[in-house]
């Protein structure tokens, strides 16, 4: 039998942070934190009891809620699904298609063909999502801009 338990916590951050940005920081801690547990059981070095503990959490969302809404803030919760950091930016050029990915995957496909002709029309809108940016900056690839630039 598995037990169910939802757990609230508050956060705040001096950056102008949205709550998708927050819940996104929280996921990755949260999985730091399991990559360090499954480390400490395979190594038998530490809390091992503790890192067996964490490692039986079966973490299946993160709800990522603004307390107060501002600027453009939605006041509905931001879920974040287990696989939310999963990405995969995919470079098409010449009919080529190239990729670059973390583990699992978020697809975002970007066509050079395609920015190309829009760019020789004077309408080059086509940007890869913003935190895509780590990602498309080492291709070339436009990003939309951040809500912290």
């Amino acid at each position: 039998m598995t037990k169910k338990v939802q757990v609230v916590i508050n956060l705040g951050t001096a950056f102008n942070l949205s709550a998708r940005q927050v819940g996104e920081l929280v996921y990755r801690l949260i999985n730091v934190g399991m990559e360090d547990a499954q480390q400490v059981i395979e190594g038998e070095e530490g809390d091992v009891a503790g890192a067996e503990m964490a490692a039986s959490l079966d973490i299946t969302s993160i709800v990522a809620c603004p307390v107060h809404p501002e600027d453009g803030d939605s006041d509905q919760g931001v879920p974040l699904s287990a696989t939310a950091m999963n990405r995969c930016l995919v470079i098409v050029s010449g009919g080529v298609a190239d990729y670059v990915h973390d583990e699992g995957v978020e697809v975002e496909l970007f066509d050079w063909d395609n920015y190309r002709a829009e760019t020789a029309e004077g309408r080059a809108e086509m940007h890869v999502p913003a935190h895509f940016v780590d990602l498309a900056q080492p291709a070339g690839v436009p990003v939309q801009r951040s809500a912290l630039s």
